[in-house]
């Protein structure tokens, strides 16, 4: 099986997409050589190696190489790793790999000042100072549970109770629906609320289901956008990016900054109605490059994307909004069609996935994706390479609050290899998740690794939300109404 550094790479691309992030992280690397009059390469080699390679020997020995360059971890700015695995060359600011092995390892500040001290002394882990995690009084597990967490809400104005859980950390975003929506002004003034109910510091997701088609939280008077079946028959990549930029940009200025959107799911049949015309094509190529103009246009407009629904809902004609559907098809015919737009997706280096509420006899024939270690963990990070976040569907659809608690459902998903859990609905079953999982950390070792490595990966991918333009809401209805992007709209006629 290829070597899996995900949460390393994660911070590999936290600057673009793919080869761009590298592209462009080599470029600072220059500039800080011109600014500065020096920017220094650490090489490591990665092969054959993991976390417990790079916490017990990289970082201690870079810490030491730091002193004798008289820099020191604090000041290693202009400092930049090479880690090459094979052939491939990934670049790092070494600051951001330092926070990054806080964060993971969930030590403070001052604890992880301390140790850095110790290794630019020695040059060697420290006995007792690298645990496999922190001791349950160590952290706030509530916080770091409730990061790692976007929960729905019931009407048009944020309650008292989610304000108060998002200020405490019990909630790490918020995704609305067509019910918590009553205009344009209204949704901005809503999110900022939400956004300045958050720590210092601190950004919150707000995330919407806005696709296009029959999926768009957002409509009149705002543009209304065709199926991206529609896209993929025009077959104009261009044109579908400026769709995404568009999207995007009325996103942001009311205050969005996540999107879970594009289908990725390749349709093969018209009794797929489920996904059916939120698909691009039946084309598994046609789709690929579809759903990345989409997700570059996207983050052009200032929101990031997430595809859906890995490893792929195209087959299946049950919803699994109200049932358990099931893909009996061959991994070889799933490998050949649903797997091709979700690889060119990681190979682009993008952010986000979201998973399938379907079970796959061919890759686990007793779990649904989202609860499957195999699709997930095995499939995903392992074989195909990704390394960005994953987020669950709506964990409260019957497909899987059918046959599980909200709190085992959260559990399962999370040791399946789930970063990022979605629950829309009730405030009750988000907060009965929450602190199962909290009770189940504070006993398990296992659970509370797993939290912990969830934690660091969103906390890394919450580094890159863009801060939303500086406009008061009606400002910014005024700038979202149908008719701002008309002659975009004509294209698609």
């Amino acid at each position: 099986m290829p070597l899996t550094l995900d949460d390393l790479l994660a911070l590999a691309f936290a600057r673009g997409p793919g080869l761009e992030a590298n592209r462009l992280i080599t470029e600072e690397r220059d500039r800080t050589r011109e600014a500065q009059g020096v920017a220094i390469n650490y090489e490591v080699m990665l092969d054959g190696r993991g976390w417990q390679h790079l916490r017990e020997v990289v970082a201690p020995r870079l810490a030491l190489y730091l002193r004798e360059k008289r820099m020191g971890v604090a000041a290693c700015e202009p400092v930049f790793i090479s880690f090459f695995r094979g052939e491939q060359l990934y670049m790092v600011r070494a600051a951001d790999f330092f926070e990054h092995y806080r964060l993971r390892e969930g030590l403070s500040r001052e604890a992880f000042d301390a140790l850095a001290s110790t290794w630019e002394r020695t040059g060697r882990p420290v006995a007792g100072a690298l645990p496999a995690g922190p001791a349950p009084g160590q952290v706030d597990l509530p916080a770091q549970v409730g990061s790692v967490m976007v929960v729905g809400m019931a009407g048009p104005e944020a309650d008292p109770d989610l304000l108060e859980r998002i200020t405490a950390g019990r909630a790490g975003g918020v995704i609305l629906f067509a019910r918590n929506i009553l205009s344009p002004a209204q949704v901005a003034r809503l999110n900022a609320t939400l956004r300045q109910a958050a720590p210092e510091g601190r950004a919150i997701f707000l995330a919407v289901d806005q696709e296009g088609g029959r999926v768009q939280r957002l409509r009149a008077p705002m543009t209304v956008w065709p199926p991206m079946a529609r896209l993929g028959q025009v077959d104009d990549p261009g044109l579908t990016q400026e769709v995404g930029r568009a999207m995007g940009r009325d996103l942001a200025l009311l205050g969005f900054n996540l999107d879970f959107a594009p289908v990725l799911d390749v349709v093969q049949s018209q009794d797929n109605t489920v996904i059916g015309d939120r698909s691009f094509g039946a084309d598994p190529a046609l789709v690929a490059r579809h759903g990345l103009a989409f997700a570059r246009g996207l983050m052009q407009g200032g929101v990031l994307p997430c595809g859906k629904h890995f490893p792929g809902h195209g087959g299946p004609v049950a919803d699994s909004h109200v049932a358990l559907p099931v893909e009996r098809r061959a991994r070889a015919e799933l490998a050949q069609l649903d797997w091709v737009p979700f690889e060119a997706f990681i190979q682009a280096g993008m952010p986000m996935l979201m998973t399938a509420h379907v079970v796959f006899e061919a890759l686990d024939d007793r779990r649904q994706g989202s609860l499957s270690k195999a699709i997930n963990t095995d499939l995903l990070r392992g074989e195909l390479g990704f390394a960005g976040v994953l987020v669950s569907d709506d964990l409260e659809m019957a497909a899987i609050s059918g046959t599980r608690s909200p709190g085992e459902a959260a559990l399962r998903a999370l040791l399946s290899g789930v970063d990022l859990l979605l629950m829309c609905e009730g405030a009750e079953r988000q907060l009965q998740a929450l602190d199962f999982v909290v009770q189940q950390a504070e006993n398990n070792e296992e659970v509370r690794v797993r939290v912990q490595e969830a934690a660091a990966r969103v906390d890394a991918l919450r580094q890159r939300i863009q801060a939303p333009p500086e406009v008061d809401p009606e400002s910014a209805e005024e700038q979202v109404l149908d008719g701002v992007h008309r002659k975009v709209l004509a294209r698609l006629s």
